[in-house]
């Protein structure tokens, strides 16, 4: 059984029911050691969101984005409901990657030949018929089929082109990065700062008004 990062980690706030389907069958039916870390944000020139990052200590670590459509692929283009998907799942699923990889490749030394892995997981599809264009690895794509017993199919996406050991340090340093502990500290003269920073503010307004009234010979109240 996988573990969810953080363990109680709700899975309501999901956006959309595909992800909790693809988050509730990855904590269930990988084995032990696997994290499932859903909803990663990355802040930085261009805001990220990942669906779900996925690391093991002896396979690997890979991002996985989920789409609630059934696709086709076209001359090598991506469809959902006749129009082309924006952006194509699998070009967002690889700039989320690469993204992660260079801000955990900046933790330090120990991770500076991290790669990580992607791939795209289709809840409300059965399975894929025909050619997959030579741009996508069959192994980076999740059916419904591949996700009601889903440990052949991640360990297959995980090492389809790397593979690695990550150990427990560097483990921990991601898992530290994407759920870190922050804490903020109360202040109990906080309000009385601000209180007397109002106060001022209201009483150069009042001045103000004051000086003009110095000005003015007659006043109409």
């Amino acid at each position: 059984m996988g573990i969810l990062i953080p363990e109680d980690f709700p899975l309501s706030t999901l956006k959309n029911d595909e992800e909790r389907i693809v988050v509730e069958a990855l904590r269930d039916r990988l084995t032990d050691g696997w994290m499932i870390i859903p909803d990663v944000g990355l802040a930085g020139d261009r805001d990220r969101q990942m669906d779900i990052v996925i690391a093991h200590e002896l396979e690997g670590i890979a991002v996985i984005e989920v789409k609630g459509h059934t696709p086709t692929i076209r001359n090598g283009i991506w469809y959902a409901h006749g129009s082309p998907m924006e952006p194509q799942p699998l070009q967002q699923a690889s700039d989320n990657a690469y993204a992660l990889r260079g801000r955990l490749r900046a933790i330090g030394p120990e991770l500076s030949h991290l790669h990580v892995e992607y791939g795209v997981a289709f809840p409300n599809a059965l399975e894929v018929t025909g050619q997959l264009p030579p741009s996508v690895k069959a192994t980076q794509i999740l059916t419904s089929r591949s996700l009601e017993d889903p440990q052949d199919a991640i360990e297959h996406l995980i090492s389809a082109r790397w593979g690695a050991r990550l150990g427990p340090k560097v483990m921990q340093a991601i898992i530290t990065t994407l759920r870190p502990d922050v804490d903020f500290t109360w202040d109990p003269e906080a309000r009385a700062r601000l209180a007397r920073v109002r106060l001022e503010q209201i009483c150069g307004q009042h001045v103000r008004v004051l000086e003009r009234l110095d000005q003015n010979r007659k006043v109409v109240v």
